[in-house]
């Protein structure tokens, strides 16, 4: 045999050992890469292999189909579980809706639970009701005041607590009120839904401690988390709303709220109440302004200066503009305190609770520290320097008291400017916006005989406190429930 056909002979040999594992790794190799091969193997083979090489072409094309399958088959694998994933968090969402639900339910009865104990731990307490006043933190003292207030005149009637989101809460619970703070979304600077859980286990552990026979709401946005835990609990809900609104509120988003109570007291305004009522509120409770004013523990002038550090021999007027959560108008409190002091009387200010601290002009005059309820040393003054909000209007009346009234145009709900415009019209305080009329006013007041003229007319025309009105509603809206005469709430 000669040299040539040992050459073929081995050639178709070794191309029959190998076809086999080149077939095997093939399937993993490029197109480029088998297409080398076959050079290779023709090279290797001479003519003889040529043969053998079209069969390898085949099975490559084979395989070529087979990958371009494998390809498809994974590309829809990969749709598919793109689809599966979104399905997935799809029902991952509703079984976390389900577990809230649930959470809700567990919280409940949690609630029942303890406050069954609870109750069982008042056996031997006199049989009075329980009120929880939860107030927003607005733009100034008024919610915490006013429920302070209902709290004062309820006088045993009934036992009540406050949370608060006003960190006024601090100078109040200090002052001797069953006050509890709770940080508003604002100061925890946290997301809506963050915080309202938040709240809501907050409130729920308040009832769970103390179970409460009524909720009292006071604050003009209901939150989400006082509107879960009333859902929840079932407790009789009151809504102590304002009574007077700026025309440019849009009350139709409040009637939901109204919808979701059990009652609703409204307290009455010197400008009078431009918000009518909604028609599906279970009960309808108006009453007369009210403010923490009282003639129990009203001090005479005398003790009045002493308790504030003030010289008898003075005469003091409460100069207070600045603070709040509000504007603080600077050219009209310097316009006060120039004409104040060009009178003969001194200026008196009140480091708030809640915002601003006045120095008194870098100590100059006096300055009040966190006194409260300051209404109670009205008598230490001839007459003040205020904005037009609800309290300072409703407590100088409440104490007769003349006052010069500046109404804020920074609050978003209340309408100070209407309520210092009725003031003036009644003759029972003098309504001023710039620095000019600031300064008129302190001079026109200034005169004794206009502010006994003053105080005559607020004798004979100003409003009654509803705080005792308030106290008695809530009380027998409390009495009325613990005897199962409650009505349906609609939850919609």
């Amino acid at each position: 045999m000669s040299i040539k056909r040992y050459g073929i002979a081995f050639g178709i040999i070794a191309v029959i050992l190998v076809v086999p594992v080149l077939l095997a790794a093939v399937t993993a190799l490029t197109y480029l890469q088998a297409l080398v091969i076959q050079l290779a193997l023709l090279a290797a083979a001479g003519a003889a292999g040529i043969a053998v090489v079209v069969v390898v072409r085949a099975s490559l094309a084979r395989t070529e189909r087979r990958l371009s399958r494998a390809v498809k088959q994974t590309t829809e694998v990969v749709q598919k579980a793109r689809g599966d994933q979104s399905r997935h968090e799809y029902h991952q969402e509703l079984a976390l809706e389900r577990i809230e639900d649930l959470a809700d339910s567990a919280r409940a009865a949690a609630y029942g639970a303890l406050s069954i104990s609870g109750a069982a731990g008042r056996a031997g307490l006199p049989d009075a009701p329980r009120v929880l006043f939860v107030t927003s933190n607005g733009s100034g003292m008024g919610h915490i005041a006013r429920c302070s207030a209902v709290v004062r005149a309820a006088d045993g009637v009934f036992e009540s607590r406050i949370v608060s989101l006003s960190t006024a809460a601090l100078t109040v619970r200090a002052a001797g009120w069953p006050v509890t703070y709770h940080p508003s979304q604002k100061a925890l600077d946290s997301p809506a839904k963050q915080w309202n859980t938040r709240f809501a286990r907050f409130l729920y552990g308040e009832l769970a401690r103390w179970p409460a026979d009524v909720i009292v709401f006071d604050g003009t946005w209901m939150y989400l988390a006082v509107r879960d835990v009333v859902r929840v609990t079932g407790i009789p809900f009151v809504w102590l709303r304002r009574g007077l609104w700026q025309e440019s509120v849009d009350l139709a988003k409040y009637s939901e709220f109204e919808r979701l109570t059990d009652a609703l007291v409204i307290p009455g305004d010197v400008a009078g109440t431009g918000a009518e009522p909604s028609p599906e509120s279970a009960e309808l409770v108006e009453v007369d302004p009210i403010s923490l004013a009282s003639q129990t523990f009203a001090l005479p002038r005398e003790e009045a200066l002493a308790a504030l550090g003030l010289d008898p021999a003075s005469r003091h007027v409460l100069v207070q503009l600045a603070g709040g959560n509000s504007d603080g108008p600077a050219e009209q409190e310097r316009a006060a305190i120039d004409s104040v002091l060009r009178n003969g009387f001194v200026p008196v200010f009140v480091r708030s609770p809640i915002g601003y601290d006045h120095e008194g002009e870098g100590g100059r005059f006096p300055v009040i520290n966190n006194v409260f309820p300051l209404v109670d040393y009205a008598a230490a003054w001839e007459f003040t320097v205020t904005k037009a909000g609800y309290n300072s209007v409703h407590e100088n009346l409440h104490t007769i008291t003349p006052g010069i009234y500046v109404p804020s145009e920074a609050t978003m709900t209340d309408d100070q400017v209407l309520r210092a415009e009725r003031v003036a019209a009644q003759g029972v305080g003098i309504s001023a916006r710039t620095a000019e009329e600031v300064a008129a006013a302190v001079d026109r007041m200034s005169d004794d005989l206009v502010r006994a003229r003053m105080r005559a007319q607020i004798e004979n025309a100003g409003p009654g406190n509803g705080a005792a009105q308030a106290a008695g509603a809530l009380a027998d809206i409390a009495i009325r429930h613990n005897a199962g005469e409650s009505g349906d709430r609609s939850w919609g």
